[in-house]
């Protein structure tokens, strides 16, 4: 997975119900979370299809999870949510009429605006010789190649929102 993304290979893309991923790989995030940590999904009950690369679309979950739960060390609560929303974030400019947000936020330290200026950039870690500073830009380069947007908001001891937004799979249609 790490390869395909370094060298933009071809992603294995096929239309996925993505509350049947994310309930499929509950277990794999909670142990990813770790002790300490309420993992807790909050799912729509219905949500159209998206063209994802299933492995991909688990590793940028699992890393922000994992990034999640760094941030929180005296542990707290993870939620993951979904639901269906008019527009992409950011300034993605797409003919989709439909997207999924999957929502991923913690109630951990948040980050300063000098930390979100260089959040996307590659090898730009807050975690010293225990970061790679692949885990973000790897979630935002999984997300552009799906045809999607990734928006972050957080406020210095308040958490963190990482918000990843799909094209409904009927837009390929």
């Amino acid at each position: 997975e790490l390869l395909v993304f370094a060298r933009g290979g071809t992603p294995d893309v096929h239309s996925e119900n993505i509350n049947a991923l994310l309930t499929a790989s509950t277990t794999f995030m909670k142990y990813g979370a770790g002790p300490g940590i309420d993992l807790k999904l909050d799912l729509a009950p219905t949500l159209p299809a998206c063209r994802v690369d299933r492995a991909q679309f688990n590793a940028a979950i699992l890393n922000l999870v994992v990034n999640a739960r760094d941030a929180m060390p005296e542990g707290g609560e993870i939620r993951i949510s979904t639901d269906e929303c008019a527009q992409p974030c950011g300034d993605l400019e797409s003919p989709a009429e439909r997207w999924v947000r999957v929502r991923i936020a913690d109630q951990g330290s948040g980050m300063s605006a000098d930390i979100v200026e260089h959040l996307f950039d590659p090898y730009f870690t807050t975690k010293g010789d225990a970061g790679t500073g692949l885990g973000v830009p790897q979630v935002v380069a999984f997300m552009r190649a799906s045809g999607g947007s990734v928006c972050v908001s957080t406020q210095p001891g308040a958490g963190t929102c990482f918000d990843l937004r799909f094209p409904a799979a009927d837009h390929d249609a």
